[in-house]
């Protein structure tokens, strides 16, 4: 295995997250995806079983149902102890539109609620390519409105109702908020957004970083999007110009009247500038953004090196907003 400190960008990384990155296997994602899936898992399999959560937290998976057409797992965890009507955080998993699935999130979610004191619903949508947008944004509206409408019988606090994801399952949080401001009949209090993916079209400086074998990087991220929104894999960077802003929050023209942000990402990750710049439109549009930019920190970093301190301190701050943002 090559030395990590041989990547030319690895300088630029915090020191403590060196550990948590290995060189690629050289296995190409793209040339079979499902195949991909099934050693993504089975890598977040052992991973859960090499560690294990700071608290353990009880959850269920429940089935629920929309209509006879819509069939949809989600995953609820719910601290010991909590009072009558607790908030809830509606949380959507990464990967990428293509991978990942609520297992993956299992121990990193089980110290959110505890810390957090809220009920967290993680939803498992459906995948690109072959489920390409609108389905994974439909599952997640799906999600809402079940949450909503099934408030008073999970003991939840329906006024109390906040979204986040980390990368893809950011992007997909973003894009809900945009999706529920303009249908208009499920107000969401917050958005939590760890490393968003929610620009299509790659044109950032950060976008153009060469991560390969250190993190997400630019052809992960070409591919990913066009198995998202073209429903196959592209020749190239994204270039039409009708893409839905559900799909790519970035696209969105007036982002007034969405609820407060919370934006976290590392400086060694291809959606820094996008991040940035989304934040910078959110507080321009009058909507609250607290953006974090943490120095060497890597795509995702807060859930893979926990025990770093840099995770902690991202992690700290994670917890603080939430709890603010369920405070009022």
């Amino acid at each position: 295995m090559k030395n990590q400190n041989s990547h030319p960008l690895s300088s630029l990384l915090d020191s403590e997250l060196l550990p948590y990155k290995q060189e690629r296997s050289g296995f190409d994602l793209w040339a079979d995806i499902p195949a991909g899936r099934e050693m993504a898992n089975a890598a977040a399999a052992e991973l859960l079983t090499l560690s294990t959560p700071a608290v353990s937290v009880p959850y269920e998976d429940v089935a629920i149902s929309e209509d006879d057409s819509t069939n949809l797992m989600v995953r609820i965890y719910r601290p010991e102890g909590l009072s009558s009507l607790s908030p809830v955080l509606l949380w959507m998993h990464g990967g990428g539109y293509v991978m990942g699935s609520v297992d993956m999130d299992a121990n990193y979610l089980q110290t959110l609620a505890f810390e957090t004191s809220c009920v967290i619903v993680s939803v498992d949508y459906r995948l690109a390519p072959e489920a390409p947008f609108p389905a994974a944004i439909e599952d997640c509206y799906t999600a809402l409105k079940w949450v909503r409408s099934n408030g008073a019988r999970l003991d939840l606090d329906v006024n109390r109702i906040a979204i986040g994801g980390l990368s893809g399952g950011a992007g997909l949080a973003a894009g809900l908020a945009l999706y529920a401001r303009d249908k208009g009949d499920s107000p969401i209090m917050f958005q939590l957004l760890m490393c968003p993916m929610i620009d299509d079209r790659n044109i950032t400086h950060s976008s153009h970083l060469d991560l390969t074998g250190l993190a997400w990087d630019r052809r992960n991220n070409v591919n990913a999007w066009g198995a998202y929104i073209e429903g196959e894999i592209p020749d190239g960077p994204m270039t039409r110009e009708d893409v839905s802003p559900y799909a790519a929050p970035s696209r969105c023209e007036d982002l007034s009247g969405l609820p407060p942000a919370f934006i976290s990402v590392g400086s060694v990750d291809l959606f820094m500038d996008e991040n940035i710049d989304y934040a910078r439109r959110l507080i321009q549009s009058g909507v609250g953004a607290d953006l974090h930019v943490y120095a060497g920190g890597f795509h995702a970093f807060e859930c893979i090196a926990t025990e770093s301190s840099l995770a902690k301190r991202a992690n700290e701050q994670i917890y603080t907003a939430l709890r603010k943002a369920f405070s009022k």
